[in-house]
């Protein structure tokens, strides 16, 4: 019977093609605003050191063959090549023909395992990079899980879940927006940390809302899910530019892997610790989205500054530690 019913309520449904579109609308420009978002940071990412074009290098008087080589005689080049790719190898093929000097990458190829791991080594192979890497995991972490709860957690607040989700879809949409103007005029600390705090703030105040006002309730839920929206694509940013050119992408990617198990572990919280009490998922959420805020405070800023090129530049920035919380 109950099949039955649900057969007819969407029959009857899916014949108001109007709501159903609109529906759709809502629910599918998240996926549109974010693309434009994410694409805005060719603008406002800060333009790495050795992106070099060749008038620059005309003016600094290389030649053809340094160009092509990367190379000279007398390896003025060489550090500079070295920085960029650790495992390259200078060989003097012919010592009476200079010009014929070249780079070589070594032939001892290694696993692909083992490639990774020493690649993946590297993020800790500083304290200043370990403390860095924990906290660029954390945050992963805590925007995954954050995310993903609000966004199952309607039941639990007693919201109409179809309102719910169309809701959830507009304001994801609003807040991959802001965050253009929001990265313009503010650092990257500054905007995670804050959004970070507001977000686990705002998850917090649901306790103090009663269960039966459940329009308040959905109001304030939205507006955690707002920044967390938020924080998660300004912190991609902010991770990218932590690291040095030679693991930013190792960086990045297994932070991003991080916010998945998040993901993963949210439905869980979600469905066994929301059966128990309605508030304790996003409750949970809070307290980790304040403990990282405090985290992030403790990281150097990075709008505005030379990115590291390599682990051995990395020692010219400014170092983790619990002074920049007062730093912005």
């Amino acid at each position: 019977m109950a099949n039955d019913d649900l057969d007819v309520y969407i029959d009857s449904y899916s014949k108001k093609w109007r709501q159903a579109l609109l529906l759709l609308l809502m629910t599918g420009t998240p996926g549109i605003f974010n693309a434009i978002q994410i694409s805005s940071y060719v603008f406002l990412v800060d333009k790495p050191s050795y992106w070099c074009d060749l008038p620059v290098l005309r003016i600094a008087g290389w030649s053809d063959q340094m160009i092509l080589n990367v190379s000279t005689p007398k390896l003025q080049a060489w550090a500079t090549m070295t920085k960029l790719v650790p495992s390259a190898v200078y060989a003097n093929i012919n010592h009476d023909n200079q010009e014929a000097d070249e780079i070589e990458m070594p032939k001892k190829r290694v696993g692909k395992f083992v490639e990774f791991f020493s690649t993946f080594s590297s993020l800790f192979s500083t304290y200043d990079l370990s403390a860095k890497t924990l906290i660029c995991f954390s945050c992963g972490f805590v925007c995954g899980l954050s995310y993903y709860v609000i966004a199952l957690n309607g039941d639990n607040i007693t919201a109409d879940r179809y309102i719910y989700i169309a809701s959830n879809g507009i304001v994801e949409g609003l807040a991959y927006l802001s965050t253009i103007p929001l990265l313009l005029y503010t650092g990257r600390k500054k905007a995670v940390s804050g959004l970070f705090l507001t977000s686990g703030i705002l998850q917090l105040a649901l306790l103090a809302i009663p269960q039966e006002k459940s329009n308040l309730l959905l109001f304030v839920a939205l507006l955690g899910k707002f920044c967390v929206s938020a924080v998660f694509s300004v912190s991609l940013l902010y991770i990218s530019e932590l690291y040095p050119t030679s693991i930013r992408n190792t960086g990045l990617g297994v932070s991003l892997t991080i916010s998945q198990i998040g993901s993963i572990i949210a439905p869980y919280i979600v469905e066994l610790l929301g059966a128990k009490a309605w508030y304790i998922p996003s409750t949970v959420c809070g307290i980790l989205g304040i403990f990282v805020s405090s985290l992030v405070l403790m990281l150097p800023e990075t709008k505005g500054t030379v990115l590291p090129d390599t682990i051995v530049d990395i020692k010219k920035t400014n170092f983790v530690k619990v002074t920049n919380c007062c730093q912005f």
